[in-house]
């Protein structure tokens, strides 16, 4: 788009835009040279580097910025993230199967030992389309 074409727009941002140089620029710095005028922020970003500060950066350059729309569901879109930088820890998932006889499967055979509902969410998982347990 051409700096004309975003004059006056409004940008949909599910992550509160960064405002620290690393291997980018900040984007903040990038959307307040643009042209944009307006920001709408999903979630707020959970990083120390970034946590509010982004918003606080695209207020003081004049931009009108609102923030939580479908906070919920743009929290969830980066859920990996979010944990990784609120616990410190890794989002880890681990998917174990056996019989009730502790076996894996039957030597040689591939043997389904879950019910159609876990196979499905497995695959969901390894797309990226689920997140945490409800």
């Amino acid at each position: 788009m051409t700096p004309e074409q975003l004059s006056n727009s409004t940008i949909y941002v599910t992550l509160e835009p960064c405002c620290h140089y690393g291997k980018q620029p900040p984007c903040t710095q990038l959307i307040i040279d643009s042209g944009i005028k307006r920001v709408v922020v999903g979630a707020t970003d959970p990083h120390s580097l970034v946590t509010g500060k982004g918003i606080a950066a695209l207020r003081q350059a004049g931009l009108e910025v609102s923030t939580g729309l479908l906070a919920k569901e743009a929290s969830q879109l980066n859920d990996h993230y979010n944990y990784f930088y609120q616990t410190g820890l890794p989002y880890v998932t681990l998917k174990q199967a056996m019989t009730l006889d502790h076996m894996l499967a039957k030597k040689g055979e591939r043997t389904a030992i879950t019910v159609a509902e876990a196979w499905t969410r497995v695959h969901h998982t390894r797309n990226g389309l689920v997140t945490r347990l409800s």
